[in-house]
């Protein structure tokens, strides 16, 4: 986990291993992060992310329904680092589960294994409100 001032990072880490694989997911946020302020997904081979979906909920509310396309919160090396946020999701959060499911769309020519990690902007219960 990354630290700026009173904005850290969480990682749900995605490993996909063979094509077509469906990799479930189910994460706790820390204790001391309030709020999910954004999320990105950061896929380490991007050939991969075309037809490639994320289903994912936050404390059991549907945030990306089944099907939902990953390219629309994954970016390439061409954004800048605090542009890959999509800040929709901005909920209250400590210990809440944060789980879901991603399948691979098999859009490699020839497969290789890769990783579509999920980033989530927290902010620290130290945050001043006002």
């Amino acid at each position: 986990m990354e630290s700026h001032g009173n904005v850290e990072y969480e990682k749900i880490e995605i490993s996909v291993t063979k094509d077509g694989e469906i990799v479930s997911f189910d994460h706790t946020t820390e204790i001391d992060h309030t709020r999910i302020l954004g999320i990105c997904q950061v896929f380490t081979d991007m050939a991969a992310l075309p037809n490639s979906t994320l289903e994912l909920d936050v404390d059991g509310e549907a945030i990306f329904p089944v099907g939902f396309e990953s390219k629309l919160i994954a970016s390439g090396t061409e954004v800048a680092p605090d542009e890959k946020w999509l800040h929709y999701i901005d909920r209250e959060t400590k210990q809440v589960r944060v789980k879901g499911r991603f399948m691979d769309g098999s859009a490699l020519e020839e497969f290789a294994a890769y990783n579509a990690n999920i980033y989530l902007m927290m902010r620290t219960k130290n945050y001043p409100e006002n």
